[in-house]
Parts: structure tokens; sequence; C-alpha cells
């Protein structure tokens, strides 16, 4: 059977694929900023504006979880750092 995942374009700016975000989360990558690094998904003209929201969706799709749960992470993480700000 053909991957189908391989041909679909996440990130326009680089024409990165859907296949290639998912080989990188199956080879470590655990956050966008790992993806982006791996893969240069993010990193066009658009910054990720265009794409963000649909690597997040495949990592937590790859991860099992939930699709808030990136955006979770990042509030407790938020919260965290607010806590330990230098004053």
């Amino acid at each position: 059977m053909e991957d189908k995942t391989k041909d679909i374009i996440v990130c326009r700016c680089e024409e990165v694929t859907e296949a290639e975000i998912r080989d990188a989360i199956r080879a470590g990558a655990r956050s966008v900023v790992e993806i982006k690094r791996w893969t240069r998904a993010g990193m066009g003209i658009c910054q990720g504006r265009s794409c963000r929201r649909l690597v997040g969706r495949i990592l937590a799709e790859e991860l099992g979880h939930d699709a808030a749960w990136q955006q979770r992470t990042l509030q407790e993480l938020a919260t965290v750092a607010a806590h330990y700000r230098l004053k």
C-alpha cells in the first residue's frame, strides 16, 4: 500500500511533506521546535504562521495525545516560567 502522506505538503514555504514530519517524530522529535530544526518546517517566509498548527496536530497524533495537548503544555510552561521569572 502506498503512503499517501509522502506527497502532502504541510509547510509550503519550505516544501516539507507530512511524511517528513512524521519521520522526524518517529526518529525522536518531541516538539514543534525540534521538528522545525529537523525538517525546516516553519522556517520559511511565513515563519510557521501557515503550518505550525498542522505540525502540532501531527505531533499530537503521532504521540497519541488529544488535540489540546500541545496548547495545555505551552500554558503550563508559561505558568512555570512566570513563577520563576527574575524580579
